[in-house]
């Protein structure tokens, strides 16, 4: 049962420290290209169509339109743009037939539409940067896993200072707002984790992959790679679910060791 459990704490925290640099670099690339305000300027241009019954360019190309229109930066605006009063004012300046007497309650709905697809968005792209992560690196869930499980060493190694360097790491994480500092930060947690986990990592890149099973069908180059294919995606799904669920569990499994539960 202890066995189990270390082993459980071991995977866990390997996933949890996955987790969090496929969370770093998607913040640096949600950083790179700014998904927030695209979404932003759709639901605006949505907007403007349902209560002037004209597309967007239709009204920036009005001669009567204010020349601040055509011009407008949507990489510096925020939620703090969508309100009634400054909405209402917004279309009124873009055409002054605009139906806004619904107004607000016309808001709430495109304001939960622009939250929402920014969070699918950002979900997504999460998802392709774990996937994309795991299969060029090749980082086998299967293969950790029985590692972890079949040497005791390594279990005892990954389920006590390991899940506690991934703990460290996380509380860093939360602090750091600086898009250069998290870039940086990626590359050194990235080869810490390529040497730490080097046993579950890049053996479809060898020339000959090791093999446990004695068969030598088992050994065929189709076989392996399907496995070692699988055992990638596999782990990139888990790493997308996002590292709480991961510290969750971690801290869920450390308080079930006899060394770490209360007497």
């Amino acid at each position: 049962m202890l066995s189990l459990i270390e082993t459980l704490t071991g995977f866990a925290a390997i996933m949890m420290m996955l987790s969090l640099l496929v969370k770093t670099l998607t913040s640096v690339i949600k950083n790179q290209w700014d998904y927030y305000s695209d979404n932003l300027k759709h639901e605006v241009q949505r907007l403007a169509l349902e209560t002037t019954g004209k597309s967007w360019e239709t009204l920036v190309q009005n001669p009567t339109a204010p020349d601040w229109v055509r011009s407008i930066d949507w990489e510096r605006l925020g939620d703090e743009f969508l309100t009634p009063a400054y909405m209402s004012w917004f279309l009124k300046q873009l055409d002054q037939n605009a139906r806004v007497s619904d107004i607000d309650s016309r808001l709430k709905i495109h304001v939960a539409s622009v939250k929402y697809t920014f969070e699918m968005r950002m979900k997504n792209l999460a998802l392709a940067v774990g996937l994309a992560l795991c299969l060029l690196l090749n980082i086998n869930a299967f293969t950790i896993w029985k590692s972890l499980y079949t040497d005791q060493q390594l279990r005892a190694t990954f389920s006590s200072s390991y899940a506690e360097k991934a703990t460290r790491l996380a509380e860093e994480q939360a602090n750091q707002k600086d898009a250069d500092a998290k870039l940086k930060n990626f590359q050194t947690s990235m080869r810490g984790f390529l040497t730490d986990v080097g046993f579950g990592i890049g053996r479809i890149w060898q020339a000959n992959p090791p093999s446990d099973n004695a068969d030598p069908k088992q050994r065929a180059p189709i076989r392996v790679f399907v496995y070692e294919f699988f055992g990638s995606l596999l782990t990139g799904i888990l790493v997308s679910i996002a590292a709480p669920y991961w510290h969750d569990l971690l801290q869920a499994l450390a308080s079930l060791r006899p060394d770490k539960a209360k007497t």
